[in-house]
């Protein structure tokens, strides 16, 4: 049964891990506003603690690492999550996620699919995402890449003082492997966030303008320039799909075959044993690769709703004129920066890759 209070937590820490808040963002917040760590507040409402509960009742990143791992929260059940070293040591361990045995669906979920599964890649391939000294997060901290090295650009700032005694701040993003290594490892990329700001505030008005004037023009626009790269790979894996199948029930027939030439035409135990053995090993191995080709054909499907979802995001924004950190990243994957050649009046290459459309050229 899904408790009121713990799921409204959970949903808003979950929104929050997807605007890319630090950890130490939200631990700042859940403890600011006196929220209970999960095991704290087991232990208030059932009265049951355990090794891990802290006497404040207070998150850690720990509590937070094993918060994003909870299966429950998306409407699965998890067993197996722990085992022991031996048969002759008792002590239990926690197995990795990918020795569990999941059984889905099993309960009402409290956040979707695709939030969770979100939320537990940026904390397993994403790095932390920082706050400034006024506690704020940059809108593009996490978002920019260095063309040349891959590495995410580092937001740094300076101040300067108008004329009449104002104190501003000048915010800019770099290139973290040239302010550590220098320039033999890579070039410094530097970039003004008041002109970044201005080119992709431009672009999202400008997507949003043409959709309002000509939505189904652009939808299919967007729906062809995904399709390129996708359509090829379906009808790939859609053959791949065709052949495994056919091939599992050519094994179920050649096991059942076997059985009946043990029986009835004398084929000796161990003869049948192996062949046996050899079917339902290549039957492990087809039913795997069939259900990776089967999740990987229905993410092909989910294109035209992929489209359909940007469209309806990106309308939202038709006046947009500033850009917080919220919306950047609803609407924005990543941006790909590029060196500026020293001397050179020739424009710099940034490309925006956009959620669930990509790249729009």
């Amino acid at each position: 049964m899904v408790d009121p209070y713990s799921s409204a937590v959970v949903k808003r820490i979950y929104e929050m891990q997807l605007q890319k808040y630090s950890y130490g963002a939200i631990i700042q917040v859940l403890n600011a506003e006196n929220i209970l760590s999960p095991s704290a507040y087991c232990q208030e409402i059932h009265g049951k603690s355990t090794s891990k509960s802290r006497a404040d009742g207070k998150w850690t990143k720990d509590s937070l690492n094993a918060f994003f791992q909870q299966v429950a929260y998306k409407g699965d059940t998890a067993n197996c999550k722990k085992t022991v070293k031996s048969y002759k040591n008792h002590k239990q361990i926690y197995q990795p996620m990918e020795n569990w045995i999941i059984a889905e669906n099993t309960h009402e979920a409290i956040v979707s699919r695709k939030d969770w599964q979100k939320c537990y890649d940026m904390i397993t391939h994403l790095g932390c995402v920082r706050r400034t000294k006024e506690s704020e997060v940059m809108p593009f901290t996490g978002l920019l890449i260095c063309q040349d090295c891959n590495c995410k650009l580092r937001h740094n700032h300076s101040y300067y003082r108008l004329k009449n005694g104002a104190k501003m701040r000048n915010n800019n993003y770099q290139c973290p492997t040239y302010s550590t290594s220098g320039t033999t490892a890579c070039s410094s990329h530097y970039i003004g966030e008041k002109d970044l700001l201005q080119l992709v505030i431009a672009d999202i008005r400008n997507k949003a303008s043409e959709i309002i004037v000509a939505e189904n023009a652009v939808r299919e626009r967007y729906f062809q320039l995904k399709n390129q790269s996708v359509n090829l790979q379906l009808k790939t894996d859609s053959a791949a799909l065709k052949k495994s199948k056919k091939r599992l029930t050519e094994l179920e027939k050649l096991i059942q075959a076997t059985f009946e030439k043990t029986i009835l035409s004398g084929l000796s135990p161990e003869s049948a044993n192996k062949l046996i053995h050899g079917y339902e090993s290549e039957k492990s191995a087809l039913t795997e690769k069939i259900s990776q080709l089967t999740a990987k054909i229905n993410a092909g499907h989910q294109l035209k709703n992929d489209v359909d979802t940007f469209i309806k995001l990106i309308k939202k924004h038709v006046n947009i004129t500033d850009l917080d950190r919220a919306t950047a990243v609803t609407l924005i994957d990543k941006i790909i920066i590029s060196k500026k050649i020293k001397g050179s009046d020739e424009p710099r290459e940034i490309i925006i890759y956009y959620n669930f459309i990509g790249v729009d050229y």
